[in-house]
């Protein structure tokens, strides 16, 4: 699907998300976030990832709830898992992460800047936050 994609500036990769304008998080976004975040971390020319999106809206809206309603209780929880597990991943990352906020970064897309190490927004209305 390349929801996700890996551009290198010099030591640093740059893992932009590229799901739509919004940048939902559904499964497929997930597994290919989580697939970078692996792959980077067995290279070893890689010093530090910058999490960011490819849009200046959003950084991500959240969950892709008009999906995610759609799935079964089994499926749900086979997203739900898949999301906290890639969570852990980010967060426990062995190399510096930044998360490039370059639009509104709402409810799960919080989520995933704050396990980055480092968090910049960029200027303007930006908003970030948890909707609980």
């Amino acid at each position: 699907m390349n929801s996700v994609t890996i551009e290198m500036h010099d030591a640093v990769a740059e893992v932009q998300m590229r799901n739509g304008i919004t940048n939902a998080i559904n499964l497929d976004l997930v597994v290919e976030l989580s697939n970078a975040i692996s792959q980077l971390s067995k290279n070893d020319q890689v010093n530090g990832v910058v999490l960011t999106s490819s849009n200046d809206k959003f950084f991500s809206i959240g969950f892709d709830i008009p999906t995610l309603i759609e799935l079964s209780e089994k499926d749900f929880k086979v997203f739900y898992r898949t999301f906290n597990k890639f969570c852990l991943e980010l967060y426990t990352f062995t190399k510096p992460t930044l998360a490039a906020i370059t639009g509104h970064a709402i409810a799960g897309g919080c989520i995933l800047a704050l396990c980055c190490d480092y968090r910049f927004i960029a200027r303007g209305h930006k908003l970030m936050g948890l909707n609980e």
